[in-house]
């Protein structure tokens, strides 16, 4: 009978001593402890956050950030940032907020226990403002119609829902003149300005419109070309005809007749220029200023051609024909140019 007793205490004791050992070599996982930082930097569509992880919980933090939502207590199932592993401070940037709005934030850390979440935060966004916005000079101006718009640089805050240019022919035009539609959204965009009168001064602005209302860019003027669309069609081959203007560097061919019964020259006639940078170019040989077919510009050896009445000098040397000096104003008449094989087509 002692036997079994003394047996009984013993194993008693022995069951009790692995039960400390196998309990004092496990360590309790627990989740993360954190904090959320309070939101900074607070735009329209911006803000910055973040956290403090103090303990990892025993087990490594996986994943940390921060989420945030419209309504309190936000979980990381909806928006939230994913800002690497690890504890201590990190920061978070909130994007795609919406202005004028009240946001719920909290930090959240993720280790093997599950996900916690730091104290929520709240901070409202600003509100919209109107776009910011630039003008394009315009370009491709004919007797009726040029080619502008405009670079929206920042949206106010708030989604741009139309845009395009502007344009009178008095100054600080709004949209309740003629005016392009040219989309939505933010960035660069090109407009068509058509039913221009010939010869004729316009200002022109790019706009924009957000919900808080439409704001212009800077305003440019262009004006109209005095000369008419008249027929372009001239074919040139550079081995046979004309070898010497292949390749060739500040060369020049004037065509004040037709060669051909085929042939159209323009209003006033077409140079044909290759230019410093060795590309093809031709212009109508009248000037914007006389607007006269027997009244030409004509090319000299400094990449430029002067108007024979008013003396107007035009910088022709990489195919602009922009006014230098004189009494012109606008650049001259082009045309396309093609090569294709041993013939370069003008047309316009």
């Amino acid at each position: 009978m002692k036997r079994i007793c003394n047996f009984s205490i013993f194993s008693y004791l022995l069951i009790c001593f692995v039960l400390i050992i196998t309990f004092s070599c496990d360590t309790t996982k627990l989740l993360p402890i954190l904090t959320t930082t309070t939101c900074t930097d607070i735009t329209q569509n911006t803000a910055t956050s973040g956290g403090e992880i103090s303990s990892d919980g025993g087990s490594d933090v996986k994943l940390r950030g921060v989420c945030w939502s419209l309504s309190p207590n936000p979980t990381i199932l909806k928006n939230k940032t994913v800002d690497a592993a690890g504890t201590g401070k990190f920061t978070s940037s909130l994007t795609g907020l919406i202005a004028d709005t009240t946001y719920y934030v909290r930090a959240y850390a993720i280790n093997n226990s599950g996900t916690a979440y730091g104290i929520q935060v709240t901070f409202k966004t600003i509100k919209s403002i109107l776009p910011k916005l630039t003008t394009t000079i315009a370009s491709d101006i004919t007797e009726t119609s040029a080619t502008s718009g405009g670079n929206i640089t920042f949206n106010g805050g708030s989604a741009v829902t139309a845009r395009g240019v502007c344009w009178s022919i008095n100054p600080i035009p709004t949209v309740l003149n003629d005016k392009s539609s040219d989309g939505e959204g933010s960035g660069a965009f090109i407009s068509n300005i058509t039913n221009l009168l010939t010869g004729k001064t316009y200002y022109l602005r790019a706009y924009a419109t957000n919900k808080v209302g439409t704001e212009y860019g800077n305003q440019i003027t262009l004006q109209t070309s005095k000369i008419p669309n008249f027929p372009v069609s001239l074919e040139l081959n550079l081995t046979t005809t004309y070898p010497n203007f292949r390749n060739s560097y500040n060369h020049y061919l004037t065509f004040t007749k037709p060669i051909t019964v085929t042939d159209r020259i323009g209003f006033g006639g077409i140079l044909v220029y290759t230019g410093f940078d060795g590309e093809y170019y031709a212009f109508d040989m009248s000037c914007p200023y006389e607007a006269k077919s027997n009244i030409r510009i004509y090319p000299n050896d400094l990449g430029q051609a002067v108007c024979e009445g008013c003396g107007t000098v035009f910088d022709i040397g990489y195919g602009i024909g922009n006014p230098s000096s004189g009494k012109a104003k606008e650049e001259l008449k082009r045309y396309k140019t093609t090569l294709s094989g041993d013939i370069l087509y003008i047309y316009r």
